[in-house]
Formats: C-alpha cells, sequence, structure tokens
C-alpha cells in the first residue's frame, strides 16, 4: 500500500476569511507536502483520527476576494 499523508483539521471559525487569517499559503503547503513522496496519498483526518475524508479535485475551489 503507498504511503498516506494526513493532514488534520478541524472546525475554527465560521467564516472562511476568519479561518485564511491563520491559515498557511499555497506555498506554504506545497513546501510542507515537497518533503513527502509525490505518489503518497492524502487524506484528511478528523475527531483526533477517529474518522478521515478524502481529497478530489471537486473538493478544491477558490474563494475569491470581494470588492
Amino acid at each position: 500500500m503507498k504511503d498516506i499523508v494526513i493532514i488534520n483539521t478541524r472546525r475554527s471559525e465560521y467564516s472562511a476569511e476568519l479561518a485564511a487569517e491563520k491559515s498557511l499559503t499555497v506555498g506554504e503547503l506545497i513546501d510542507i507536502l515537497e518533503q513527502y513522496d509525490e505518489d503518497a496519498l492524502v487524506v484528511t483526518g478528523h475527531d483526533n483520527g477517529y474518522t478521515y475524508g478524502y481529497l478530489s479535485y471537486m473538493a478544491i475551489e477558490l474563494k475569491e476576494d470581494e470588492y
């Protein structure tokens, strides 16, 4: 089986903007993920490892600034 990279997540805010203030940038995330094998699978971890979720292209979206 391939290695699995787990990104542990938690609910911390009620708006994307507030959560983003404490979040990594795309560049920082790329720097972190570059240390792992590019064929490793990526999942999200929740509830202290009790449940997990998968990532797909459809799960990633851009919320643009609203001027």
